[in-house]
């Protein structure tokens, strides 16, 4: 799944002025619309080289994903800012709540990510619906 550039285009004109935002943006353009190895971009080296990669092993974006999902999925709050947006989906600044309100969750889950790359991680949630996203990335 990748986001594509049409919808690239109209999130910058959305997203225009918030930095963190564009930067993600930046990176999904880089890598085709993939939302995996935009995230992975906008990573620190530190935190990947932190992060060893096994074979039969989940990914960082899988485990962010995870502990994501374990976060909104159920959070009125979170459902709340997603709904408005999708209901309208020109408003920028609808958009930057979901983002804000995202990466509020991932820091009192104890992650330390950029603003960029929960982002990218808006983004992803918003272009599955976040119903499709709870029931899609929970574990069997």
């Amino acid at each position: 799944m990748a986001l594509a550039a049409e919808e690239i285009q109209r999130l910058r004109v959305q997203l225009a002025g918030q930095p963190q935002a564009i930067q993600a943006l930046q990176a999904l353009e880089t890598y085709q619309g993939n939302y995996e190895a935009s995230f992975a971009a906008l990573m620190p080296k530190e935190t990947l080289a932190a992060v060893s990669y096994a074979p039969g092993r989940p990914s960082l974006w899988e485990v962010t994903l995870e502990v994501m999902r374990e976060r909104i999925c159920g959070d009125g709050g979170f459902s709340s800012k997603v709904k408005e947006y999708s209901k309208n989906p020109t408003q920028g600044a609808l958009l930057v709540g979901v983002i804000t309100s995202l990466a509020e969750a991932a820091q009192n889950a104890g992650l330390d990510m950029s603003t960029a790359a929960m982002t990218v991680i808006a983004l992803y949630i918003l272009s599955l619906g976040l119903d499709v996203f709870c029931k899609y990335t929970k574990p069997s």
